[in-house]
């Protein structure tokens, strides 16, 4: 709910939610893959290894980092 409302203040384009969930999924992938491996261990296992929270982190840091991107490309030189 948290990474909805700041797609929703920040970005509201459907491209942007789009960019969150791959980021979401593909960040989540990558970590559970890097536990799997032995890489390292999270305390909170509740996701395949990772912490059932992570996906929504990386969602709601995409959405955040888009928003900053968008701004920072729109100021004039």
């Amino acid at each position: 709910a948290i990474a909805a409302l700041a797609w929703w203040i920040a970005d509201r384009r459907a491209i942007g939610i789009a960019h969150a969930v791959v980021a979401g999924l593909t960040g989540a992938a990558v970590e559970i893959s890097l536990v799997a491996g032995g890489a390292f261990t999270h305390h909170d296992t509740g996701l395949f290894g990772v912490a059932v929270w992570l996906p929504c982190l990386y969602l709601s840091a995409s959405v955040a980092t888009s928003a900053l991107a968008r701004r920072i490309a729109s100021r004039p030189a």
